[in-house]
């Protein structure tokens, strides 16, 4: 797949305002102006229109990660991907996508239970986040387009999971321990980067490899 980024993360919390209280006042997220629904708490770090979405519920839990897409094309192709894997999918309403602010949108259920949202077309705002504490922007490139960053996920079933994410979804495996702990990453395109390199590391408790591959990727030089 052609997946930009880690784009958003929607959590659902018991106690939204105490959330709203950690995000804004320790960790430096502002509060989307634009985007204000009962119950629902929109964040932002940049010129997206939102990262982070807290929904009132009744239980502490991750939602899902949303996966930004490279655009229409890549949508469609998305599409096909999932149903050559065997993975079962469904479309967003208009009115779901209006309220995420995107053009397009579909969620389905990863293999190891991860629930997750290919999306494309999110607006830009280009409002800074104006938190109580913390920096004027986070981080993100031009526009955003180095998305949210990472999450570390469980699963109970690894060897499907990294086969889904690396075969599917496009990431690349960083590390595998003997402790059968799995670090992937997405190979992140970047349009005119022909020089940079990844590195792959292997690493269990006796051994430890390291290869170098060609890919394009947004953090190179």
């Amino acid at each position: 797949m052609d997946i930009r980024a880690l784009g958003c993360v929607v959590l659902e919390r018991t106690d939204p305002a105490r959330w709203e209280h950690f995000a804004t006042q320790v960790a430096g997220l502002g509060v989307s102006p634009a985007l204000r629904e009962d119950g629902v708490l929109s964040l932002k770090t940049d010129d997206y229109a939102w990262r982070l979405r807290v929904v009132n519920g009744s239980q502490d839990r991750f939602l899902c990660a949303g996966w930004e897409l490279a655009g229409a094309q890549a949508f469609a192709d998305a599409i096909r991907e999932l149903d050559a894997a065997g993975i079962a999918w469904r479309r967003a309403s208009a009115q779901d996508c209006a309220a995420r602010r995107v053009e397009e949108m579909l969620s389905f259920t990863a293999p190891g239970g991860l629930d997750c949202e290919l999306f494309r077309g999110m607006v830009l705002d280009y409002l800074p986040p104006a938190a109580p504490a913390g920096s004027p922007r986070f981080v993100t490139g031009y526009h955003g387009n180095m998305g949210l960053g990472h999450i570390a996920c469980a699963t109970p079933d690894l060897a499907a999971s990294h086969r889904f994410f690396t075969q599917v979804m496009g990431c690349l495996a960083r590390r595998i321990s003997c402790r059968c702990i799995c670090r992937l990453t997405l190979r992140i395109q970047d349009r005119g980067c022909t020089s940079c390199t990844a590195t792959i590391r292997a690493t269990t408790a006796s051994h430890s490899s390291r290869a170098q591959r060609p890919c394009r990727a947004i953090w190179c030089t």
